[in-house]
């Protein structure tokens, strides 16, 4: 494990110095749209939470890690613009439906993991849209002790000789640098908070992606 953990410190070195560039560049720069400077921002904030979460990930034995919240429906609302501005240009309306019987907290190490499964997914649709007018939904809600959300897109659908393949690592079909990453970490993310991945689509039609983890007793600050 210390090979990991080093592995994951030099990572998180590394990032450093395009990150920085990045942030200078929103400081300094003055003539980009106040919708572009919002999804830099985003950017810039997202590559620093994983920067963080490398820099502190440390293997510890008989000790409670440092537990910070945070609120399921603002992350979710925060990713769902990042990803609306990102594809404003690209004729894809992405939109978001939050379903919940309260204001579910849940540790914010989590959220930064729900939150890259769900720009994965979104990515994955939007590719997998050819035509203008491409729809994407994220509808996100709760029931019992269980956290769902799906994205539903009109895109192509997908082979029913490719289902069984699905959330492989390394499986990948119909994108060019595709590196079958997407599906294999937000199945992974489920199986590891004790909920599923399910797929259901339609050639011609569209696809939804669901992911379900459970909650646990207490959710709410």
């Amino acid at each position: 494990m210390k090979v990991t953990e080093q592995l994951a410190k030099r990572v998180a070195h590394d990032l450093r110095s395009p990150l920085s560039v990045l942030q200078v560049f929103e400081k300094y720069s003055t003539n980009i749209q106040h919708d572009q400077r919002q999804l830099l921002n985003s950017t810039i904030k997202r590559i620093s939470e994983i920067s963080n979460e490398l820099l502190s990930f440390k293997v510890k034995e008989n000790k409670q890690p440092e537990l910070h919240l945070g609120s399921v429906k603002s992350d979710i609302l925060e990713i769902i613009k990042e990803k609306q501005l990102q594809y404003k240009e690209k004729s894809i309306t992405i939109s978001s439906l939050i379903s919940l019987s309260k204001d579910i907290h849940l540790e914010q190490i989590i959220l930064n993991e729900l939150k890259r499964v769900i720009s994965n997914l979104v990515d994955n649709s939007a590719e997998a849209i050819a035509m203008d007018n491409g729809v994407i939904s994220v509808r996100t809600q709760d029931h019992y002790d269980t956290l769902s959300v799906a994205i539903t897109d009109n895109g192509s659908g997908i082979a029913s000789d490719n289902l069984p393949h699905l959330g492989k690592a390394g499986f990948t079909f119909g994108k060019q640098n595709g590196n079958g990453l997407g599906l294999h970490l937000a199945k992974t993310f489920a199986e590891k908070n004790g909920g599923r991945l399910t797929i259901n689509t339609e050639v011609s039609k569209g696809t939804t992606v669901e992911v379900q983890i459970k909650l646990p007793l207490r959710s709410d600050p």
